[in-house]
C-alpha cells in the first residue's frame, strides 16, 4: 500500500499597523523620576484631597478604563468609584516621586464634611494595604454639594498642621449649594495651592474657576484622564489648568528600537523633540512589544522613561510616553601638569611640555605667553603655540 505524505504549513502571519507615539522629554531639576507640575508644589509638599460624595457621584463615568466598584456600593464605574481610582494614581506618582512620607488628609464633603483619613502617603493598615485607600473604599454617596463644607474642613486641617503652603485638590460633579469662594480666598492668601477640577458632565466650570488658584479648573470627561493628570501625566486640553514646572529639553532623539539592538539605526521610526520637549512619531511598525528610546544629551543621564508598547492588530495610539533627564554631577580627580624647558638667554627657546594627563581628558589646550619686570605685572606676547623664543626685545621688559 503506497505512503501518502501530508505536509502542513504553520504560516505566521506579521501584519504592519499605523502606529502614532507621543510624549515629553523634559529637564528632571530634582531627579526624582516625575516631571514637577503646578498640580502639588513644594519640597516636602503637605497635601489634602477633597472629594466631592454627594448623591449625583453615583452618576456612570465610564471610558475605556474600567475602574469597577472601588467603594463596595454594588455600582460599577461611577463618579466616586473614579475619584477613589484616580486617588490611588495620586497615591502612587507621590511615592514615585520620593514624597511618600509626606502628609496627606482625605475630606469627603456632601451637604456637610469629615475628614476620612490624615497621616502618611505610604502608610499601611493592619492587613498591609494602603491606609489612605482602605479609608478611601469606605465612601459612600448621599447628599448636596456645598463647596463651603469641604474648603472649611481642609483649612482646619491646614491650620492643625501649621502648613504654611498645602496643596489642596478638590474634585466636585455638580453646582455647589455653597460656593466656598470666600473660604477659597483666605485659603489663597495664606498660601494655599487650590487645583480645582470637575468630573462628569454634570460639573460646571465657573464656580470650580472661582476657588482655583489659577483661576483655570478643568472638567475632565472620562476615568482614564482623571486618572492619568493625577498621576502626572499630562497632555492635551488639561494642561491650560495645570502646567509643568519643570522644562522641556528640545532637540533629541526619540525612536521605536524595532530590531531591538538598544541602539538608535537608520530606518527605524524616529522623531526629535521640540523645543518644549514635545514629540510625536508616526510610523507604520510590524505588530509586536517594543521598547521606545531615547538617545540621551551629553552631560545627561537618565531618571524616567516609559514601559514597552504593545502593537496589535489594529491602529494604536500611545500618549504620555515620556522621559526624564538630569544633569549629571560634574568631576575632578585632577588635572593636567606641565613644565617650561629652556633657558633665558637671547635667542634661546622656551617649550611648555605636558608632563601629566588630565584624568578627565585633556581636549584642547590654549597657549598665552607673558611678561614680567617685576613679577607682578605681566604683559601678553605674540605667540601663542607652545614654544617661544626670546628676542633681544624681551630682555630688560
Amino acid at each position: 500500500m503506497p505512503r501518502v505524505c501530508v505536509i502542513i504549513l504553520v504560516l505566521n502571519t506579521i501584519e504592519i499597523m499605523p502606529v502614532q507615539i507621543s510624549g515629553y522629554k523634559y529637564q528632571d531639576d530634582d531627579g526624582n523620576g516625575v516631571r514637577a507640575t503646578t498640580l502639588i508644589q513644594g519640597a516636602n509638599p503637605d497635601l489634602i484631597v477633597v472629594l466631592d460624595t454627594s448623591a449625583s457621584t453615583t452618576t456612570k463615568f465610564s471610558g475605556s478604563l474600567n475602574v469597577g466598584d472601588m467603594n463596595n456600593d454594588g455600582q460599577t464605574n461611577t463618579i466616586l468609584d473614579a475619584e477613589i481610582s484616580a486617588l490611588g494614581s495620586l497615591a502612587t506618582y507621590l511615592i514615585k516621586g520620593g514624597f511618600g512620607s509626606s502628609r496627606i488628609s482625605l475630606i469627603e464633603f456632601n451637604s456637610s464634611s469629615s475628614e476620612v483619613y490624615n497621616g502618611t502617603v505610604e502608610q499601611l493598615d493592619a492587613a498591609a494595604k494602603p491606609e489612605l485607600l482602605s479609608k478611601a473604599s469606605k465612601l459612600k454617596s448621599t447628599g448636596n454639594t456645598n463647596y463651603d463644607a469641604g474648603l472649611q474642613k481642609a483649612s482646619d486641617v491646614s491650620l492643625a498642621w501649621g502648613s504654611k503652603k498645602p496643596n489642596i485638590i478638590f474634585l466636585s460633579d455638580g453646582a455647589p449649594q455653597q460656593d466656598g469662594v470666600n473660604i477659597a480666598k483666605n485659603l489663597k492668601s495664606s498660601g494655599a495651592n487650590i487645583q480645582a477640577f470637575g468630573v462628569g458632565s454634570g460639573a460646571i466650570k465657573t464656580p470650580l474657576d472661582n476657588i482655583d488658584s489659577d483661576g483655570s479648573a478643568y472638567i475632565f470627561i472620562t476615568p482614564e484622564e482623571l486618572s492619568k493628570s493625577l498621576s502626572g501625566k499630562l497632555s492635551g486640553a488639561v494642561l491650560s489648568s495645570i502646567s509643568f514646572l519643570e522644562k522641556g529639553i528640545g532637540g533629541v532623539t526619540i525612536y521605536v528600537d524595532t530590531n531591538k539592538n538598544d541602539k538608535f539605526d537608520a530606518g527605524e521610526p524616529t522623531s526629535t523633540t521640540q523645543p518644549d520637549g514635545s514629540y510625536s512619531i508616526n510610523a507604520s511598525i510590524a505588530t509586536g512589544t517594543y521598547n521606545v528610546k531615547e538617545v540621551v544629551p551629553l552631560g545627561y543621564k537618565q531618571t524616567d522613561f516609559p514601559d514597552t508598547i504593545l502593537i496589535k492588530t489594529g491602529s494604536e495610539i500611545f500618549t504620555n510616553v515620556d522621559f526624564g533627564n538630569t544633569l549629571t554631577s560634574a568631576t575632578n580627580n585632577g588635572a593636567a601638569a606641565f613644565i617650561i624647558s629652556g633657558n633665558t638667554d637671547i635667542g634661546s627657546l622656551l617649550s611648555i611640555i605636558k608632563t601629566k594627563d588630565d584624568p578627565e581628558g585633556n581636549g584642547k589646550f590654549n597657549y598665552k605667553w607673558l611678561s614680567s619686570t617685576n613679577g607682578v605685572t605681566w604683559s601678553p606676547l605674540s605667540s601663542t603655540s607652545s614654544n617661544y623664543t626670546i628676542a633681544t626685545t624681551d630682555v630688560n621688559m
